[in-house]
């Protein structure tokens, strides 16, 4: 009876000592993550305003299919920048 109450310690004290390891590796993993995310929403805002800046002058002096193309790609790039600012 005393063999199987230790085994069954021991088994808790195994699950409890790793689930406290993961933590820690939890936190890490999450800065990393919005380390990550924010380079990655920094890149969307510079792509985005650059996009927009020059579909801007290509819209201006454009005409027809061009014109419309340019068009799209300032809106478009309105709809990034209003997903990576925020």
């Amino acid at each position: 009876m005393k063999k199987q109450h230790f085994i069954s310690i021991i088994i808790l004290l195994s699950f409890s000592i790793n689930s406290f390891s993961q933590l820690a590796t939890n936190d890490d993993f999450n800065k990393e993550r919005l380390r990550i995310n924010k380079t990655g929403m920094l890149v969307l805002t510079s792509w985005a305003g650059a996009n927009i800046a020059t579909g801007a002058i290509g819209w201006s002096i454009t005409k027809g299919k061009t014109m419309y193309f340019h068009q799209m790609n300032v809106f478009w790039n309105i709809v990034n920048l209003g997903i990576a600012v925020p």
